[in-house]
C-alpha cells in the first residue's frame, strides 16, 4: 500500500514524460504520490527493528514478552494508521485543503499510539528481565539488565533514543510547530535519532547473534561490539543535539555555507556550540563505525568453530501468550487474527483520505514542461 504512490508517480508520470510522450508532470500531484510512499518508508525501517524488540529483545535480557496481545495491536495499528499521513510533508503546499492536512495531522498523531504501546510493552519486559536477575527499586532494576551482553545494549540504547526522536516526529507532524522546523537543520537532526539510532543500533544489536548463528562463527571480541554501540549512541546523541539546536535557531537543512545573499545572517548567529557538537559527533560515529566493521570483518573471517544453531534464535515467551489456539485466546487476539480484513481495512482508509485530495489535482492538471539537462 505504501508503494502504489510512487510506483503511480514513477510509471504514470514521470517514465511517459522522460521518454517525451507526455509534455510535463503536475508537481504537486507528483509530490503527494511521493509523500503517500514516502513516509511510511519509515516503518519499512523501523519495524524490523519493532521485531527484535518485542520477538527477540526479552529473552535476550533474561525476560518474556508482555503481553502477545498487545503486540498483536500495536502492529495492527500500524498496519492501518502508518500509511494515510504523507500531507503532514506538505502543509506548505497550495492547492490542498487544509481540512485534508488537518485530517492526516491527527492520523500521523494515532501512529503515535502503538510507539507507546512499544514502549510500555518494552519497558516492561526488560524491568521481567531485571527483576529475574534481583533488580529492585522503582528504577533500580534498571542497572540488573545485562549491560555487559552487547547485542542487548544496543538495542536498549536504540530504545532511548526513540523516545526522543518520537518525541521530534510530534513536533513534525503538528501544524503549529511544523513550519517553524520545516527544511532546517531540525530534520536531519530528527532522522538520525529515529533510522540512524534507533532503527541502527538495532541492527547493529541483532548482527551480534545474527551472524554468529547463520555462520556457526564466534562473535570476535564482544568487549569492542560493545564499546562500538557506545560510541555509536553518544556519537548520535552529539549529532542530533547539534542538529537541533540548529535548526531552532534557523539554520537551513541542506546547506549552511553557501554563495546566498544570505550568508551573513547565518554568520551572525549565536551557533558556535552546536556547530562544535555536530563536528564532534562525526568523529565519535567514526571511531564507532570501525568498531563495529572490525568486529563483523573479523567475525566473518574467522574459522567455523561451532554449529550455527549453537547459537539458537532467542524468540521470547510471553507473559500473558495468546493461547494454544484462537478459540482460547482473549478478544483482542482474536480481533487481530485476520489480517487481511485488516489490510483492507487499512486500504479503505488510504482511498477515503487520499482520494479526495488526489482527484481535484487530476480534473486540474497542470502540464509543467520541466527543465532539460540533456
Amino acid at each position: 500500500m505504501a508503494a502504489l504512490g510512487l510506483v503511480v508517480e514513477v510509471v504514470g508520470m514521470l517514465i511517459p514524460w522522460s521518454l517525451g510522450l507526455t509534455r510535463g508532470v503536475d508537481p504537486l500531484l507528483a509530490r503527494t504520490l511521493f509523500w503517500w510512499t514516502g513516509h511510511p518508508i519509515v516503518y519499512f525501517w523501523l519495524l524490523p527493528a519493532y521485531i527484535s524488540w518485542y520477538a527477540f529483545l526479552p529473552r535476550q535480557a533474561g525476560g518474556r514478552m508482555a503481553s502477545e496481545g498487545l503486540t498483536r495491536l500495536a502492529f495492527a495499528m500500524f498496519l492501518v494508521f502508518s500509511v494515510p499521513v504523507g500531507l503532514h510533508h506538505q502543509y506548505a503546499d497550495p492547492n490542498v485543503q487544509n481540512n485534508w492536512k488537518v485530517i492526516h495531522m491527527f492520523l500521523t498523531f494515532l501512529v503515535a499510539v502503538p510507539s507507546l504501546l512499544t514502549a510500555f510493552s518494552a519497558a516492561a519486559s526488560l524491568e521481567d528481565a531485571a527483576r529475574a536477575r534481583g533488580g529492585r527499586g522503582v528504577v533500580g532494576w534498571v542497572r540488573r539488565l545485562p549491560w555487559g551482553n552487547a547485542s542487548v545494549t544496543a538495542q536498549v540504547l536504540a530504545m532511548v533514543s526513540f523516545i526522543f526522536g518520537g518525541a521530534g516526529g510530534i513536533v513534525n507532524a503538528s501544524m503549529a510547530f511544523a513550519p517553524v522546523v520545516h527544511n532546517t537543520a531540525w530534520i536531519p537532526g530528527h532522522f538520525h535519532i529515529t533510522v540512524g539510532t534507533a532503527t541502527t543500533l538495532t541492527f547493529m544489536g541483532v548482527m551480534f547473534w545474527l551472524v554468529p548463528h547463520l555462520t556457526g562463527k564466534r562473535l570476535f571480541s564482544p568487549r569492542m561490539a560493545l564499546a562500538s554501540a557506545w560510541w555509536w549512541f553518544g556519537g548520535m546523541m552529539l549529532f542530533a543535539l547539534g542538529m537541533h539546536w540548529q535548526g531552532l535557531a534557523g539554520v537551513p537543512r541542506r546547506a549552511q555555507v553557501s554563495a546566498s545573499a544570505q550568508q551573513g545572517m547565518y554568520d551572525s548567529m549565536n551557533i558556535a556550540l552546536p556547530k562544535l557538537l555536530t563536528a564532534l559527533s562525526g568523529g565519535v560515529l567514526f571511531v564507532a563505525a570501525i568498531l563495529f566493521y572490525t568486529v563483523l570483518i573479523r567475525t566473518l573471517l574467522s574459522p567455523r568453530v561451532d554449529d550455527p544453531e549453537s547459537t539458537p534464535i532467542p524468540t521470547s515467551e510471553a507473559i500473558s501468550p495468546a493461547g494454544q489456539n484462537l478459540r482460547e485466546a482473549s478478544l483482542l487476539v482474536r480481533r487481530t487474527e485476520p489480517l487481511l480484513a485488516l489490510t483492507f481495512a487499512a486500504l479503505i482508509l488510504v482511498i477515503l483520505v487520499y482520494g479526495p485530495v488526489i482527484a481535484p489535482m487530476l480534473a486540474n492538471y497542470q502540464f509543467i514542461p520541466g527543465q532539460r539537462l540533456w
